[in-house]
Formats: C-alpha cells, structure tokens, sequence
C-alpha cells in the first residue's frame, strides 16, 4: 500500500487543468481526497478494481478523479494506493479537458484497431479451417481469441463493458488469458513445422515440458485463490515458464531452420518480436524507458505483430497447399 500527496503548486500548468488519472485498470483499491492547506476540501469513495464498476468516480477504464478549480495553488491531492502482492507500477497523468479527451481517443483508437485485427484473422483462420481441416488452425484460432481476450482485459475493457458487476471474472481474466496463450502458440509451432516427424526427440521432450507446465498451471490456479507470498512466488514462476515456452518455440524454430523446415524463419521472427516487446515493456515497468503511448502498448502490439505474421504463413502454407493440388489435378488429367 502506497499513501502519496501530490502539491498542486508544484505542478508548471494549473489553471487548465481538470483530472487526475491513474493509468492503470488493475489496483486493488484506490482512496482520493482533494486537500486545501491542511483542510479536507473533498473527498471521494473508495473506489477499486476489487468492486463492481459503478464505483468509479468517473466512467474510464482508468481511475480518474476530477481536480477542482478553487485556490489550485493551495490545494494538493491525497492517495491511498492499494497493490498488494502485485507489481506497483502507477503512471500518474494531469490533464485538461483536451488532454483527456485525446487520451481517452487514443487509447480507444488502438484498442479498436487491434480488436478489428483480431476478429479478421479469426474470420480468416475459420475459413482455412474449412478449408483444410487441420488441428494447427484451432490452436491458432484460440491462441487468437486468448490474446484478445487479454489485450482487452489489459485496457479495462472488459470489466468496464462485459463484467462490471462481476470484478472476480474481469480480475482473474489477464492472467489466465496470458497464460494459456504461451502453450497454445508453443503447440501451434509445433504443428506447422511438423516437429513430431522432423525431429522426434525435440517433439518428445518439448510435449514433456508443456505438460509439466500445464501441471503447474492447474496447481497455480488452485493455489493462487489465496493472497500473500504463496501467490506472489506463483506468479513469477508463471512469469518465467511463459517465456521459456516462447524461447522453446523460437529454438524448435532455430532447429527446423538448420533443417531447412519450411515457415521456421517466420516462426523465428514472430517469436523474436513478442520476446523483444516482452523485455522492453519489463525495463519501462522497472523505470528504466520513458513512458510514452508506444512503449506503454508493447505488449498489445507485440502480441497483434505476431498473430499478423502467423497469419500470414497460414494464408502462404494455404497457398502452397492450392498449388500442390492443382498441380496433381493437372497431371492427373494430363
């Protein structure tokens, strides 16, 4: 928990200004009361990401609270912040009227992009399962739909429009979602270079590693009901297994590349890309990048780059696959 009070009079800009945002959906619970010297001028219910959606004070996947416009040079917020047993990372923004307008159109515009992204890819991946009837496009496919589904958790979306009275669902969504992903798009490698034929001993050791993982991941779903340093030790043990079945898949890929396996190169780049987004978006956690509407988006657009690419080699192995066949059409007619 984090008590922090802001002075008004330190701040360059004072008159135009008219909200304080907390851009992050994901606090506990958040306490706001406005201070004039030493005097309560206002205060604010506890509002949180732990109660139904109503309780904001304004209607944002963000906290925002209103500043008033009375004596701004005597006057200085107060916050309590509530994060237990969860990473602190607090972006704090002052703005105007434009400025949260801008914001807010920014944040809806990538949102609405990514999420038109995603539901075209699935269209597409439903067709060439059609198609093709293969197991790769259902792994594909909810890989798809789990990515989304934790790139509009990620924005408060889906507690702000699907659950707002229902907190638990919306709470345990981004981390579920985060983690079924890494193994769906490691079984999804692993079905396009058709490791299990090419490379036996690989298949069997990587199936090996994903079922100790899933083993983990159940264990961890049952465990993490519970707060404290149980559920914390939890979540970066999760943390790291979800990079290890990135990097098993950029290996088997490295691996299939030597052999010369068809799509490895793109399998190399797709999960090089989400890799490199991954360690770029834990140095601005850690304070170490500027905050900036592109690096705070790295991981939601890591996450669209590489479902755009595997979609790509889907619609060139689709491709190949319609030559292959109007090929032995011909000669069997010819």
């Amino acid at each position: 928990m984090l008590w922090l009070r802001l002075s008004l009079a330190q701040v360059a800009m004072l008159q135009n200004l008219r909200f304080f945002m907390l851009r992050s959906p994901h606090i506990n619970y958040v306490g706001y009361w406005v201070f004039s010297g030493d005097s309560i001028l206002q205060s604010f219910p506890l509002t949180s990401d732990h109660s139904r959606f109503s309780s904001r004070t304004i209607h944002h996947p963000n906290f925002v609270f209103p500043i008033p416009q009375n004596d701004v040079a005597n006057t200085s917020l107060l916050l309590l912040i509530d994060k237990r047993n969860m990473q602190l990372h607090i972006p704090i923004h002052l703005l105007t009227q434009e400025g949260f307008i801008t914001h807010s159109h920014q944040d809806d515009l990538l949102a609405g992009i990514i999420a038109g992204i995603g539901l075209l890819l699935s269209v597409l991946n439903l067709f060439l399962y059609f198609k093709m009837k293969e197991r790769l496009y259902i792994f594909y496919g909810l890989y798809v739909l789990i990515a989304l589904m934790y790139i509009i958790s990620d924005y408060g979306l889906l507690f702000m429009y699907l659950f707002p009275n229902f907190y638990q669902i919306a709470d345990f969504t981004r981390p579920l979602a985060i983690s079924f992903a890494a193994p769906l798009y490691a079984l999804f490698c692993i079905q396009l270079l058709a490791i299990k034929q090419h490379m036996p001993v690989a298949y069997k050791w990587a199936m090996r590693y994903l079922f100790l993982y899933l083993m983990i991941l159940v264990c961890g779903m049952v465990l993490m009901k519970s707060y404290g340093p149980l559920r914390i030790v939890l979540l970066w043990q999760m943390q790291i297994f979800q990079n290890l079945n990135t990097l098993l898949a950029l290996t088997l890929a490295i691996m299939g590349i030597r052999k010369k396996l068809p799509y490895s190169i793109y399998i190399v780049v797709s999960s090089s890309v989400l890799i490199v987004c991954f360690l770029l978006f834990m140095n601005l956690m850690s304070g170490y990048l500027t905050d900036t509407f592109f690096t705070r988006n790295l991981m939601n657009i890591g996450f669209t780059v590489e479902i755009s690419i595997l979609a790509f080699v889907l619609t060139l192995r689709f491709r190949a696959y319609k030559e292959k066949s109007e090929a032995l059409l011909l000669r069997k007619s010819g």
